[in-house]
């Protein structure tokens, strides 16, 4: 009888699934990708100290030390870490000791006792038991290594995530910084704007008085200081703003006022050509993607297994006896051994139903990587390519503010001295202070990209193989 049992156990023995080696799209490369490798610096852990900012530093030590959404996100593994255990429990024996005691009276209403006319009869009886008891599955088809290995990979996801926030606050802590840096800078700019056009305007206020200068020019100058002043107040509130943001992302009070940020910091060396062929192990949200995909295969594998047979085993041993000295007593003890083998045979449909289900949550992962994947080197591409014109575009903008600055000279010389006229003066203003904005805009944007080009590959992410092994 026991060898018809095991009949369906080894037919089905071979036809184990294994969904969990389903390989994550990666986009076809070129041919000569992946030739030269990023300079370490940018690939360091502490990637901001590139930059060489010791204010930028602290900044963003504050934001690691404080900040409430990277503390949220180490809960969360620290929950991932939870459910592991959790899951990895199903595989041992369950193993629990038991006491109970219990004390009973019972009647003896219509039986014939002589002597007992006119009385209830009733007795009072003690019961003490002692147990212990141990229940474990054994994990014939590996459903249950499957479903462990699967927790398994979601920690391994879950702690590319924290790191991805990680990363993604540093850089947006960096970023912010850097639009603080360019929002004072622009402030600053407005003030000296102002400081010359009230300068210009009083001039011309002493000549309408003598009759020297016509109403019209002063008037010209009147409403240009106004604007500045208005452009003045719209500057302080964007670096209120922004201070108030950096102060948000430390953890701190956004009381504003975070003075000293007026120097942008000097862009790291350039990054070599060519884009590294391990990219795919290097972002932890690729890393993340490819461990949900295996977890997935992982569940659907376990799925399929719950079509087979599932065997218990479960034991107990303990004592009993109406009086408790007597639990530890040999002499009263009791035991039991018990062998359970399920096979399913009518579930309704819901183990295909759970096949279908993990099949299409399967699918999911695995399309989820591959859009992710093309988004990541789209990434790269991009910033790679744009740091080299950023770069070009900074320095047309050095020869463009030397060139209006010395135009603008020239301008008011000749007004000065009654050869040109004051809208000439004006537009020349206009264009030394457009191209002055623009190049302090241009060497934000030139910092952020490399922010960006940092992001894109990883940043301090040791990558799967050195980061799996905990290195």
């Amino acid at each position: 009888m026991r060898s018809i049992l095991l009949i369906p156990i080894f037919m089905v023995a071979g036809c184990i699934t294994h969904h969990a080696d389903i390989q994550p799209p990666v986009p076809t490369l070129p041919q000569d990708y992946g030739v030269t490798n990023p300079s370490d610096q940018i690939l360091q852990a502490d990637w901001w100290l590139t930059f060489h900012d010791e204010l930028l530093n602290q900044w963003v030590q504050k934001v690691l030390d404080q900040n409430p959404d990277l503390a949220k996100a180490q809960a969360r593994l620290a929950q991932i870490y939870a459910e592991q255990g959790i899951v990895g429990a199903d595989r041992l024996p369950q193993a629990s000791v038991g006491l109970n005691a219990s004390r009973r009276k019972q009647n003896f209403i219509g039986l014939p006792i002589p002597g007992s006319e006119g009385q209830v009869l009733s007795n009072t009886s003690n019961s003490d038991g002692l147990s212990f008891s141990v229940t474990w599955e054994v994990d014939l088809w590996g459903r249950l290594a499957d479903l462990h290995q699967s927790a398994k990979a979601q920690v391994l996801a879950g702690e590319a995530d924290w790191y991805g926030v990680k990363l993604a606050l540093t850089a947006q802590t960096v970023r912010t910084y850097f639009s603080l840096v360019e929002a004072q800078n622009l402030y600053a700019l407005a003030q000296r704007s102002l400081k010359a056009q009230q300068a210009q305007t009083d001039w011309l206020q002493q000549r309408f008085n003598g009759g020297l200068r016509n109403g019209l020019d002063l008037r010209f100058a009147q409403a240009n200081l106004a604007n500045t002043n208005a452009l003045i107040s719209q500057r302080k509130a964007q670096v209120e703003r922004l201070e108030r943001s950096l102060q948000v992302l430390a953890g701190s009070y956004p009381e504003g006022e975070a003075d000293g940020l007026t120097v942008f910091p000097a862009l790291p060396d350039p990054v070599p050509a060519g884009l590294p062929a391990e990219l795919i192990s290097r972002r932890p949200d690729l890393v993340a993607a490819d461990q949900r995909l295996r977890a997935s295969g992982l569940q659907l594998d376990a799925a399929y297994k719950n079509r087979y047979p599932r065997l218990s085993l479960s034991g107990s041993y303990g004592t009993s006896s109406n009086e408790l000295t007597d639990l530890l007593d040999g002499d009263f003890s009791v035991w039991s051994l018990a062998a359970n083998l399920l096979q399913p045979i009518f579930q309704g449909g819901r183990i295909k139903a759970q096949i279908a289900q993990k099949q299409a949550l399967r699918d999911q992962a695995f399309f989820d990587f591959a859009s992710k994947a093309f988004q990541a080197y789209a990434e790269v591409e991009s910033t790679l390519v744009s740091e080299q014109l950023y770069r070009d575009r900074l320095a047309a903008l050095d020869l463009a503010f030397q060139a209006s600055k010395s135009a603008y000279e020239q301008a008011q010389d000749r007004y000065r001295s009654g050869l040109g006229d004051y809208t000439l003066v004006l537009e020349a203003e206009r264009r030394f202070i457009q191209t002055e904005t623009d190049w302090i805009m241009a060497n934000r944007t030139l910092l952020e990209n490399r922010v960006q080009l940092i992001m894109a590959l990883g940043g301090g992410f040791p990558g799967t193989s050195a980061w799996a092994k905990g290195e």
